[in-house]
């Protein structure tokens, strides 16, 4: 759930920022004015909807579950919320033409951005109350049985085991040498052999000439002017 809550917030905060610039950017002419007024009442509709449906959320989610009755309330507040949206479209695309003939008119362009990311924030809290409402009502599954499902599913997987094990060997080997060291060549309890190979793990199959030949470009010319 807190997961799910985060993308929601990282996503808000972009749209935030965009919804920001237009304001900033934003004249406040004559045209805005008439659009804005003929769709103040759908605007706050969906603003006071999808800010109640949010509220709900969060406290729904508070103690890490989602109760049948929970689930009830938030169902119900989706349907109003959902509907906003829609209303608010119609009013906007019912209004542009009072102002330009144009479908999109340069002048409004700030108040369809402004527009498009109300709509889009009241989906996102849509979205994220029908979220919440799924995962009540999906069975609790114990955490140390998933851990161990995933575990083996990933030691059954051949080319996860060849993954590991030829990088594995690779590291190994070279902490090996960069522990005996070589002549002159490589000092003892050298690290550099043991980090070049893993940061050059890779799980690229076929033909990997061309690739290895960049990367050993830049472990060259890392290691001369490092």
């Amino acid at each position: 759930m807190l997961r799910r809550l985060l993308v929601m917030l990282h996503e808000g905060y972009d749209r935030l920022f965009s919804v920001w610039h237009s304001c900033c950017e934003e004249q406040f002419e004559q045209s805005h004015l008439t659009v804005m007024a003929l769709i103040e009442t759908e605007l706050f509709t969906v603003l006071t909807t999808s800010s109640a449906l949010l509220r709900q959320s969060v406290a729904a989610a508070l103690d890490g579950r989602i109760s049948k009755h929970e689930a009830r309330v938030l169902e119900k507040l989706v349907v109003p919320a959902r509907a906003a949206q829609v209303e608010l479209t119609r009013a906007f695309l019912a209004a542009t033409p009072q102002v330009s003939e144009d479908r999109v008119s340069p002048e409004l362009l700030d108040e369809h951005c402004f527009c498009f990311h109300v709509c889009a924030c009241a989906r996102m809290t849509v979205s994220l109350a029908e979220d919440l409402v799924r995962l009540g009502t999906e069975p609790a599954q114990d955490p140390v049985n998933a851990w161990s499902r995933n575990c083996c599913a990933l030691q059954l997987n051949r080319d996860h085991m060849a993954f590991v094990v030829r990088n594995f060997a690779s590291i190994w080997l070279g902490m090996l040498v960069g522990y005996l060291g070589y002549r002159q060549m490589v000092p003892r309890y050298e690290a550099g052999i043991a980090c070049t190979c893993a940061i050059l793990l890779s799980k690229f199959q076929g033909s990997a000439m061309a690739k290895n030949l960049v990367r050993l470009q830049g472990v060259v010319l890392g290691n001369v002017f490092g």
